[in-house]
């Protein structure tokens, strides 16, 4: 109808003089169809959808602005060629693989089924689909399409309120012949799930759909595995010392080390699985030294951190959190940088404490 297909394809489509576009609506006259074999010719109209990214009036609206200003076919080309139904059928099923839609399962024609299901949820007749959809029979709702909902005693309470509703155990769906069998079990779980659907099927047909819905009863019945935390502090006793540069600082005091995946004997600590981890440490030195540190994964530097002690008998300290993702067996350590200087650290366990911590935070 909106296109042209051959000869009498031509004749049966919208002509933009038979279109009329309000703010609210759009009125269609239809002259002829292949269904109006007497010619006495019918007006439908499409209203406007709150949705304006869906909403055809805005659509049709915004198609007028660039559309040659020439009679005939409302849908043409530039050149004032009119679409072909082949044409307009290429691009709906380019349109349908770029979202990645199944393109056999529709066609041209699911916009006349579309609007049939649509009528129905808005409480139209089946007179008056049929007339909106020029349908001569009973044709749009002929092929039955049948859904389970399976479930708990949800789904069997659910059904006795379907019951007394408006539309039914089908919801309202069976004028475009969905039928919906309901089965509700009380106390039903996942395990009871494939004993369920076999039993049902010796008595119906496998459903177009399956609507399930189940595991309200296990919850609390599942065990879980227990988690295991990753996480390490360790700090340094009371003491000082000088490193080389790019020398790993070995924190050998260990506070926690949940997994054990740090080493206290060379510092270092292994990841145990992919994910994304936080790190965090503070060194100090007193007496105006010098002291640059750098937390390193697999011998990439993550960030850095250090202090310069200006005065003679001061402490000074710094302090850096980083995140990063490491995979698993990868290992992270802090170290000394490669400039020059004393590196000399500083700790002790009532003032100042060189310590390091990680952990993590996300696993993948």
């Amino acid at each position: 109808m909106t296109t042209a297909c051959g000869r009498e394809g031509s004749n049966h489509a919208i002509k933009i003089e038979n279109v009329e576009v309000t703010n609210h609506n759009i009125k269609i006259y239809l002259a002829s169809s292949k269904t109006d074999q007497l010619g006495r010719g019918t007006s439908i109209f499409v209203a406007r959808q709150s949705d304006v990214g869906i909403c055809p009036v805005k659509l049709l609206q915004e198609y007028l602005k660039i559309r040659p200003r020439i009679s005939g076919q409302l849908y043409c080309h530039f050149d004032g060629s009119p679409m072909t139904r082949y044409q307009f059928s290429g691009i709906l099923k380019q349109a349908l693989g770029y979202i990645g839609f199944d393109q056999s399962k529709y066609g041209t024609h699911s916009f006349r089924i579309g609007s049939a299901t649509s009528a129905t949820m808005l409480g139209f007749s089946d007179e008056q689909i049929k007339v909106m959809g020029r349908w001569s029979s009973d044709t749009f709702k002929s092929q039955e399409v049948s859904v389970w909902i399976v479930g708990s005693s949800l789904i069997r309470n659910a059904f006795v309120h379907a019951r007394s509703r408006t539309g039914g155990v089908n919801l309202g769906l069976h004028r475009i012949g969905v039928k919906i069998w309901w089965q509700g079990y009380g106390g039903m779980g996942l395990k009871d799930l494939e004993s369920t659907i076999k039993r049902l099927m010796k008595y119906e047909k496998a459903p177009k759909y399956l609507v399930l819905h189940i595991a309200g009863n296990d919850l609390g019945k599942t065990k879980l595995g227990k988690i295991q935390p990753v996480l390490f502090y360790a700090t340094i006793n009371s003491r000082s010392f000088t490193l080389n540069t790019q020398s790993t600082i070995v924190f050998e005091t260990v506070v926690i080390n949940e997994g054990d995946h740090y080493n206290k004997n060379d510092g270092v600590f292994v990841a145990p699985q992919d994910g994304v981890y936080m790190f965090s440490w503070t060194v100090s030195t007193p007496d105006a030294n010098w002291l640059m540190t750098e937390l390193v994964v697999e011998e990439k530097v993550i960030s850095s951190t250090g202090v310069r002690d200006v005065d003679s008998g001061s402490r000074s300290s710094a302090s850096m959190t980083a995140f990063c993702r490491m995979k698993r067996d990868e290992h992270a350590f802090v170290r000394t940088t490669g400039q020059s200087g004393s590196n000399y650290i500083y700790s002790h366990n009532n003032l100042q404490r060189t310590s390091f911590l990680g952990m993590l935070i996300k696993a993948d």
